[in-house]
């Protein structure tokens, strides 16, 4: 299970940094940036919360 929350938290952080990376490199376009990051974190919770599951429940998530 603490290999998904890994995988889930290292998800979070490459999101954020190419979010924060494509701010830097285009400034006039950071609302959409903004909303396109937080919508691709979304993204990684939720293709996350599966696998989390299934490790809790002592299922192998991968099959």
């Amino acid at each position: 299970m603490l290999v998904e929350l890994v995988y889930i938290a290292l998800g979070l952080a490459a999101a954020w940094a190419i979010g924060a990376l494509a701010e830097w490199a285009y400034p006039i376009g950071r609302d959409s940036i903004r909303i396109v990051t937080a919508a691709a974190m979304g993204v990684v919770i939720v293709l996350g919360v599966r696998p989390l599951v299934a490790a809790w429940r002592g299922r192998s998530p991968h099959g």
